[in-house]
């Protein structure tokens, strides 16, 4: 499975009249016959499924679902040439030429969490309320409307950041080992330094790249709130980047996946 984002978004959409659109012939469309099942002899559901994509992503998830259930019949326009893209669903929803299912970059998603066109997930039959823990805070708040009243969308993948950390390491130098207390610790800026620093003296790191710190920053935090007001000039986020600056001198500069990084 070919993934160019970090990030891959379903969007389920109302649909009118998609299933008899001839959409534009730049974009590939991948019909899937049914496929018989003798050890699933199912009558319903039955009916079509289009599917819009950047790309072939759902071959083998399609192939099973058929598999699954025979009678529903899948049709997948991939619209990896298709020049802005994001207009292009727009302008497909405005005219109730929409898709069944949308999968798009997550970096569309804005383009979308003001429309009243896409279904709300927290209703029925959806109720995706259940994973907001799963998901989390940024996640979820990414996937919503701007009034944070409808849910819009659902990752089809995400990563979130972790932290990994040697406790004997942590314990030996008298720093919090436990990842409840770690993580307490580490939420002051000046203690994280601390820390740094008293590990470097020992010839151990906390950091690999100078631009962690800033990534883990702007994977964490929005330009700007539900309320539209700008976030990055809230204290939090200037002491966080001071520290950024900080510990700068501080860094292994040096991959912890290749050995090197791993004798050190």
């Amino acid at each position: 499975m070919s993934m160019r984002s970090a990030v891959m978004i379903i969007l389920t959409v109302i649909l009118t009249s998609a299933c008899s659109w001839q959409h534009k012939p730049s974009a590939e469309t991948v019909k899937y016959d049914e496929v018989a099942s003798e050890s699933h002899p199912i009558t319903e559901p039955q009916g079509e499924l289009t599917i819009w994509a950047p790309d072939r992503m759902f071959d083998y998830e399609i192939e099973q679902f058929q598999r699954r259930f025979p009678k529903v019949h899948i049709t997948l326009t991939v619209l990896d040439n298709v020049p802005r893209l994001a207009d292009y669903y727009l302008n497909a929803l405005a005219e109730d030429k929409a898709p069944d299912l949308m999968v798009l970059r997550d970096r569309m998603l804005g383009d979308f969490n003001t429309t009243d066109k896409l279904e709300n997930l927290l209703a029925a039959p959806y109720r995706a309320g259940k994973y907001q823990s799963s998901l989390g805070e940024g996640i979820w708040r990414q996937h919503s409307s701007m009034d944070g009243k409808r849910l819009v969308a659902m990752p089809y993948q995400s990563q979130p950041m972790v932290t990994f950390y040697r406790a004997d390491v942590l314990k030996e130098a008298g720093l919090p080992d436990d990842p409840e207390a770690l993580a307490d610790y580490m939420e002051e800026p000046d203690r994280w330094l601390a820390m740094a620093k008293l590990l470097q003296e020992q010839d151990k790191w906390i950091v690999q790249w100078r631009r962690d710190t800033v990534d883990i920053l702007n994977n964490g935090d929005y330009f700007f709130d539900n309320r539209l007001d700008y976030e990055r000039g809230k204290e939090s986020y200037l002491k966080s980047m001071k520290a950024a600056k900080q510990v700068r001198s501080l860094t292994l500069n040096m991959s912890m996946w290749i050995p090197p990084g791993r004798m050190l």
